[in-house]
Formats: C-alpha cells, sequence, structure tokens
C-alpha cells in the first residue's frame, strides 16, 4: 500500500505552488474509495503496530514519508529557510492526517469539499508566510 501511494505521488508533477501542492497532498486524504481503503489499512498498522512489532517499520516508513512530503511542501511553498524548526511542516502534516480521520469518521456521504477548502487555505496561509514574516 505504501509503495501505490507513493508511486501515485510520484507520478504526480512536482510541487511548484499551491495548485500541484494540493493534488499532491490530497493524494493521502480518502477523497475517494481507493483512498479510503488505504487509510484503513494504515489505521490497522498504527493500531497493530504493538502487538505486531513487524508492522513497525512500515507504519514509521509511511509516517516518515508525509512528514518529509508535508516539509517538501512548505519548503517550496514558503521558501527553503521559511521552517527551520520543522513546525509548519509539522502543522500541516497534522492537518492532513486530522483531516483524512474527519473524512473517514464521516463517511462517503459526507462530501469531501470542505476538506480540501481547508488544506488549500492551510497551504496559501504559508505560500503566504513567503511575502511576509510569519
Amino acid at each position: 500500500m505504501v509503495d501505490v501511494v507513493t508511486a501515485r505521488v510520484r507520478a504526480l508533477p512536482p510541487v511548484t505552488g499551491v495548485g500541484s501542492a494540493l493534488d499532491v497532498l490530497a493524494e493521502l486524504m480518502p477523497l475517494d474509495a481507493l483512498r479510503r481503503a488505504e487509510l484503513e489499512v494504515n489505521i490497522a498498522l498504527v493500531a497493530e503496530g504493538a502487538a505486531e512489532p513487524a508492522l513497525l517499520p512500515v507504519r514509521d516508513d509511511a509516517h516518515a514519508g508525509i512528514a518529509a512530503l508535508c516539509r517538501a511542501v512548505v519548503s517550496t511553498l514558503a521558501g527553503e529557510d521559511a521552517d527551520p524548526d520543522g513546525r509548519r511542516a509539522r502543522r500541516l502534516h497534522a492537518l492532513v492526517d486530522g483531516l483524512s480521520l474527519q473524512l473517514l469518521h464521516a463517511g462517503p456521504e459526507g462530501g469531501t469539499d470542505w476538506a480540501v477548502l481547508v488544506l488549500r487555505e492551510e497551504l496559501e496561509a504559508i505560500a503566504a508566510s513567503a511575502d511576509g514574516p510569519g
């Protein structure tokens, strides 16, 4: 599952602005049935990691990959030196994770547009921080 998601993200054009960052990060969120199933598998890995230590590297690699992607997005949108302590990237990662859980709990009938809008607003705020103190 991690390899499939990684390949899907890598197949997208590189992040150059808010739109492309949104496209990349949206691949991590349960916006359709396939991505919903992937998130459910990921949650199972997190839940079972304590009981099955062999799952921990898979879980940790997935988490590290998302963290690296969020750092790259912040660096691209706000500037290479805009997040020296990694706080913005961690906040973006937490937002993607939180929105994903909210979407999963809401179910397919809950719609997804609201979550995409929240993510877009955060990415726009990160990009705007490159224009002034932030």
